[in-house]
């Protein structure tokens, strides 16, 4: 990490661990730094600059941690409000300031390219302390606003793609998703899901995505009782395998 790397440098010239030489070059004590942490005081000063932020690149701060510790723009674009472009400058701050960087570097034009970049916070640290500044409820509205953007959004084959992304959002929207119509759609992702672990040899991937499937149709009206085996199903095969 570029930005990392420089702070770590600038530290340990001020502390007087890196020194130039007169002649040339520099000189260090490596037992001395290998003794020393430096990484905390570089995440300590990351999260000082959060404080530093406007609201705006804090609000969509906030909503790409609801994405994940890494985020492309289409994808927080859509759930921004505004285009990609507004979107992108609203990021802006934030890559100054070193608490996000751009993935993809080795695609040519930073900030004018035509292949959607993805993006990561530079510290898992830094997630956190987005994600944490919403409360559950307010994070299971975003998760399922997400799950359920990319659902309206994508076509059937980049869900089909992305399905353990969208079953991921979705489920931990879940508290907040009170339609039937929903609720039942989320079954069958999981149920798909759950399939597609159990066909990896990934039990207790498939026995959570059947547990969270048949928890969507506990309360539900006219429940679909095929569904209701099918995850039956794939339960007993991820408990048998």
């Amino acid at each position: 990490n570029p930005y990392f790397l420089i702070r770590f440098l600038e530290n340990l010239f001020t502390e007087r661990q890196l020194q130039p030489l007169s002649g040339g070059g520099w000189s260090w004590d490596t037992a001395t730094i290998a003794a020393r942490s430096y990484t905390e005081n570089v995440v300590s000063l990351l999260i000082e600059r959060v404080r530093g932020l406007s609201a705006v690149s804090r609000r969509v701060l906030q909503r790409a941690a609801c994405i994940g510790p890494r985020f492309d723009l289409l994808t927080l674009a859509r759930i921004n409000d505004v285009g990609q472009s507004e979107t992108l400058d609203q990021l802006r701050e934030s890559t100054e300031a070193g608490l996000v960087e751009l993935e993809n570097e080795t695609t040519p034009g930073l900030w004018g390219q035509q292949a959607v970049p993805w993006f990561r916070f530079t510290h898992e640290r830094v997630y956190q302390t987005f994600y944490s500044q919403m409360s559950e409820g307010e994070r299971a509205l975003r998760h399922l606003f997400i799950g359920r953007t990319l659902l309206e959004s994508c076509t059937g084959k980049e869900i089909s793609d992305r399905l353990f992304e969208v079953v991921e959002q979705l489920n931990r929207g879940l508290p907040q998703a009170r339609d039937t119509a929903l609720r039942q759609r989320i079954a069958m992702l999981n149920l798909e899901a759950a399939r597609r672990a159990n066909a990896a040899a990934a039990s207790t991937a498939a026995l959570s995505y059947t547990e969270t499937g048949l928890s969507c149709l506990e309360d539900e009206k006219n429940t679909d009782d095929t569904l209701s085996l099918a995850l039956l199903w794939e339960r007993t095969v991820a408990a048998l395998g």
